[in-house]
């Protein structure tokens, strides 16, 4: 089912199903008018999600290579890192599938102490805490109305063997 959202608020029109989908479109996915909306759909939402699970395993496999090349060194003996995977399901206030997402995590490489790359697609009503934390710098017109969302995202944390490296923490989302 197409989601469509009002431009004016930027906010999605209709109620959400269990999947985390909006609705209140005509066949088309749009409401009052093309000139008034944009259409984002389930379509939409897969590609996104895809994204950055296809982002999360090409820097998983970089990381892993670069564990494989590392041959010298104080720590050349260890075995390469290697992520593991486990999933996630996201435990927000309501009921019913939220979303959920998975982390990969590797620990004690050659290069790497520990380095965690998580994807994530959640979806659901913000709560109010969530809302106050959201509009503490900007008000978001209509999101006491209608507090629902979905989002997608990547999140990135590095700490290299080395005292000497620093650390890396990167976060990118997609959030509607």
């Amino acid at each position: 089912m197409d989601a469509t959202v009002d431009d004016a608020r930027n906010r999605p029109v209709g109620g959400a199903d269990k999947t985390g989908s909006v609705g209140g479109a005509d066949k088309t996915g749009s409401v009052g008018g093309a000139d008034k909306t944009t259409s984002v759909g389930d379509a939409e939402k897969a590609r996104a999600s895809d994204w950055f699970r296809d982002l999360r395993d090409r820097i998983c496999a970089e990381f892993e290579r670069l564990e494989d090349e590392q041959t010298t060194g104080p720590f050349a003996d260890l075995p390469p890192g290697r992520f593991e995977r486990k999933q996630t399901r996201r435990a927000g206030e309501g009921e019913g599938d939220q979303g959920g997402g998975e982390m990969s995590v590797m620990r004690g490489g050659r290069l790497f102490e520990k380095v965690g790359v998580n994807i994530s697609t959640v979806y659901g009503a913000l709560g109010a805490q969530a809302q106050r934390s959201l509009t503490a710098r900007k008000e978001i017109p209509g999101l006491a109305d209608d507090p629902r969302f979905w989002a997608s995202g990547v999140s990135l944390v590095a700490h290299m063997r080395s005292p000497k490296t620093p650390a890396v923490h990167m976060n990118t989302r997609m959030f509607w």
